[in-house]
C-alpha cells in the first residue's frame, strides 16, 4: 500500500472516531433536553418545559428521598403558587400551595402554622385551582380529586373539558429517573414529570385512559361519532391537547 493511501485511510479512521464520540448516544441513557432543544421541538407540555429548564439551571441542588439524591422539583411549575381549595362543597379557601406530583398531594401554607405546610391528600379535598406564570403568560388550572371520578386511586386530575357526557382529564405524575450526565453516582436521580390523558363517560361512570394519537382517538369514539374531520393528523403533534379538547366538544354536541 502506498504512503498516500495509508495516510488517507488513517485520516478517514480518525474522522470517523471523532464523529462517533461527538454525535453518538448511549442507548441506555436518555439525552439531556436543553432550552434550545425545547424551542425546536414541535410541542412540549408547559409544565414539562418548566421542569426541564429547572433541571438544566439547577444541576447542583437536590432533595433527599429514601437513599437517593434527586435533582429538580416534584412541584408542578415549582413551589408556592396561588390557589383556591374546595372541600365538601364549602366555599373556597385561598392559599399559597404546592402541588407535589411525586407524592400526589398538596402542601398549603398558613401563617398560623409557623410557615410549615399542611399536607392535603386527594381524599381530603374535592377540587382546587392552581395559578402559574411561564414566559410572562399567566394561567389558572383546575383540578379535581380522584375520589370524585375514580375512588380507587388517590391523585388529582386536571380538568380539560368538564361538561357534557364525555369529559377530558389530565393526570400529572413524577417519577425518579436517570440523570443523563451521571455515570458515577448510583444514588443520583432526577424528577421526570409525565402525564396521561383520561376521559369519563358520565353515563357508564367509566374512566378510561386515552392514547393521544389520532388513529387511537378516532377508533375509541367510532361507535359514538366520527371525529376524524376535527383532527388534522399532520398538525396534531404541534399541539395535541387543543385537538383533544376540540374532539370532546364535538362528541358532546
Amino acid at each position: 500500500m502506498s504512503f498516500c493511501k495509508l495516510f488517507l485511510l488513517m485520516v478517514s479512521f480518525i474522522v470517523t472516531i471523532s464523529c462517533l464520540s461527538q454525535g453518538g448516544t448511549n442507548p441506555g441513557v436518555t439525552p439531556t433536553l436543553t432550552s434550545n432543544d425545547i424551542t425546536r421541538n414541535t410541542y412540549l407540555d408547559p409544565a414539562q418545559r418548566f421542569s426541564h429548564m429547572l433541571l438544566e439551571s439547577q444541576r447542583n441542588s437536590y432533595v433527599v428521598i429514601s437513599n437517593y439524591k434527586v435533582q429538580g422539583t416534584p412541584y408542578l411549575f415549582g413551589p408556592q403558587h396561588s390557589g383556591t381549595l374546595y372541600a365538601n362543597q364549602t366555599n373556597g379557601r385561598s392559599a399559597s400551595i404546592n402541588y407535589n406530583t411525586y407524592y400526589q398531594q398538596l402542601e398549603m401554607f398558613d401563617s398560623l402554622n409557623g410557615g410549615k405546610p399542611y399536607v392535603i391528600k386527594a381524599a381530603d379535598l374535592d377540587s382546587f385551582t392552581y395559578s402559574y406564570e411561564l414566559d410572562g403568560r399567566k394561567d389558572e388550572l383546575h383540578f379535581i380529586s380522584s375520589k370524585i371520578i375514580d375512588p380507587v386511586s388517590s391523585c388529582f386530575f386536571q380538568v380539560l373539558h368538564g361538561e357534557g357526557r364525555f369529559r377530558l382529564y389530565k393526570k400529572y405524575f413524577s417519577e425518579l429517573g436517570i440523570v443523563p450526565t451521571n455515570i458515577v453516582q448510583s444514588n443520583l436521580k432526577q424528577f421526570d414529570l409525565n402525564y396521561s390523558y383520561y376521559y369519563l363517560d358520565t353515563e357508564t361512570k367509566e374512566l378510561k385512559k386515552l392514547k393521544a394519537r389520532p388513529v387511537s382517538i378516532i377508533k375509541e369514539f367510532r361507535s359514538i361519532r366520527d371525529v376524524s374531520p376535527v383532527i388534522n393528523e399532520d398538525l396534531f403533534s404541534s399541539n395535541p391537547e387543543s385537538y383533544l379538547i376540540e374532539v370532546f366538544r364535538t362528541l358532546n354536541q
